[in-house]
């Protein structure tokens, strides 16, 4: 079985599940399968992997959000916020997002009975114990 039709195995297997797929599928795997990228979902891969990846993620989400605001509040008065606060803030939503998501990721592979990628196979996928 090759990647792409194990992928939409997946897929079925976590729709059937009742799990929504921007959630059994987030949108950068999304992005990376259809660049050729070998890689498996996210609630396959390693916590401390996910977390590294997630990590610097979390880590541009308040300057780009900073960014957006600022130019969405065009033309009214501008507060800058003190340094130390905004580092603060980068280093607790990477914290929560680098941290959050894959301990997230492995509840959701220990309920739907999910081990690893090589072995599986499906709806023929037998649930953990």
């Amino acid at each position: 079985m090759n990647q792409q039709e194990r992928v939409d195995l997946y897929r079925e297997y976590m729709a059937s599940r009742g799990i929504a797929p921007k959630t059994s599928v987030p949108p950068m795997w999304d992005f990376l399968w259809r660049l050729g990228l070998e890689i498996p979902p996210p609630p396959f891969i390693n916590p401390a992997v996910l977390a590294l990846v997630f990590i610097p993620l979390g880590a541009l989400l308040p300057p780009v959000l900073g960014v957006l605001f600022f130019l969405l509040n065009a033309g009214h008065r501008f507060y800058w916020l003190p340094w130390h606060l905004m580092e603060a803030m980068m280093v607790g939503s990477a914290l929560l997002l680098g941290l959050g998501t894959p301990v997230y990721y492995r509840q959701l592979a220990r309920r739907c009975g999910l081990g690893s990628w090589s072995t599986f196979i499906g709806h023929r996928q037998r649930p953990l114990p």
